[in-house]
């Protein structure tokens, strides 16, 4: 069960969810690249020197724990907003959580770089009463979840 699905009030419902954008993989597969054409190299231009051996090993572990760390980042990333707050759950063992009143929250921004616009990925920062700027950093569409939060937001005033 996860962790939004526990803590709903009775009469609380998700409005929306958002996730981690899959471009969070992305430095896990840059560097198992690089491993992979380190040794494509020196297999087309022999010989393989011992070094590059060992600069192709640290790449592709590198790579591949970096993919593995990133799995388990959005496996365990849960943000939602619902009919009453915002909440942001982050962590497998060490959990970061953040439940905010949808009351307190004044302003909605959406952060994007070029790259971030062409794939569909973002950082929303919502800022309130007394609990300054908070982002929810690379996620999914993040026009559309924060578009579902300021509809959140009018049915609370």
């Amino acid at each position: 069960m996860s962790y939004i699905r526990k803590v709903l009030y009775a009469d609380e419902e998700v409005v929306a969810r958002a996730r981690l954008h899959w471009v969070i993989y992305l430095m896990g597969f840059e560097a198992i690249a690089a491993g992979l054409l380190v040794v494509l190299w020196f297999s087309v231009y022999p010989p393989l020197p011992p070094w590059a051996l060992a600069v192709a090993g640290l790449l592709i572990t590198f790579g591949l724990l970096r993919l593995v760390l990133m799995a388990i980042a959005r496996w365990t990333t849960e943000m939602a907003v619902t009919n009453y707050r915002l909440i942001a759950k982050r962590g497998l063992i060490r959990r970061s959580v953040i439940e905010i009143d949808l009351r307190k929250i004044e302003s909605v921004d959406i952060e994007q770089s070029v790259m971030g616009r062409l794939l569909g990925y973002g950082d929303v920062l919502f800022r309130g009463t007394g609990i300054g700027s908070n982002p929810m950093e690379t996620i999914d569409d993040p026009v559309g979840f924060a578009q579902r939060l300021r509809q959140a937001l009018q049915y609370q005033y």
